[in-house]
């Protein structure tokens, strides 16, 4: 089970890295620093410069996948954690959830608060700038979720926080210390993770939770996960 977790590292992982980053560089990054459209599991996004973009990547469809499937009560209240376009919030909002959506980049507030009036659900998504858990102070919800950014560095820029969660994954702990104390009796918290990221084996045995996956995607360079958390 340990090997489920373990990094990538054999030749066509290090090949696909690569592929992938010059994929990027030629085809992706002149969309990635102009605003730009985009489309993950049918849901149209408006995508402003300094947001991270999701259709480019993997981990937020997977999510969605997962979001799809899972039951959601009437009168849901949802936070979503590191909204970026508000994908994952606009998701729930459509299929009836109160979201509030939390970035720590305004710019991804603003990109959060168009796609949700686009969608026709800006009456039940409330986007708040601040870091973690502070906008909602003393708020409980039912379903936390969060795709935290996936590398243990310092952000260079507001922009690279989408990317970079401090030594240590540190935003990735802070955020799971307080989480509990957000959640309603019976809640859940939704996590998104990768092989490539150094946190995932130790999310998946955290202490004072019950962990399972409920999703997976494998690629030739990492394998994505969609962790659901529950208080013990």
């Amino acid at each position: 089970m340990s090997d489920l977790f373990a990094r990538r590292t054999g030749p066509a992982s290090r090949l696909a890295r690569r592929w992938f980053r010059g994929r990027f560089q030629l085809l992706q990054a002149r969309r990635y620093n102009q605003p730009d459209l985009a489309r993950v599991e049918g849901i149209a996004l408006q995508i402003t410069p300094g947001v991270f973009h999701p259709e480019f990547f993997f981990a937020t469809a997977l999510f969605l996948r997962v979001l799809a499937r899972r039951p959601l009560a009437p009168g849901t209240r949802a936070l979503d954690m590191g909204t970026g376009s508000g994908a994952l919030a606009i998701a729930l909002a459509k299929r009836g959830a109160g979201v509030t959506a939390i970035d720590i980049n305004p710019l991804a507030i603003r990109c959060t608060a168009v796609n949700a009036q686009t969608h026709g659900v800006a009456h039940q998504v409330t986007a708040c700038q601040g870091d973690l858990f502070a906008p909602v102070a003393g708020e409980r919800f039912d379903l936390l979720t969060f795709n935290p950014p996936f590398y243990a560095r310092t952000p260079r820029d507001m922009a690279d926080r989408a990317w970079a969660a401090g030594e240590g994954c540190a935003v990735l702990w802070r955020f799971l210390a307080e989480a509990r104390n957000h959640l309603l009796p019976g809640g859940e918290v939704l996590i998104g993770a990768s092989t490539e990221a150094p946190f995932t084996r130790k999310l998946a045995t955290a202490a004072g939770w019950r962990v399972r996956i409920l999703g997976r995607r494998e690629l030739v360079s990492e394998r994505l996960f969609v962790f659901s958390l529950r208080p013990e």
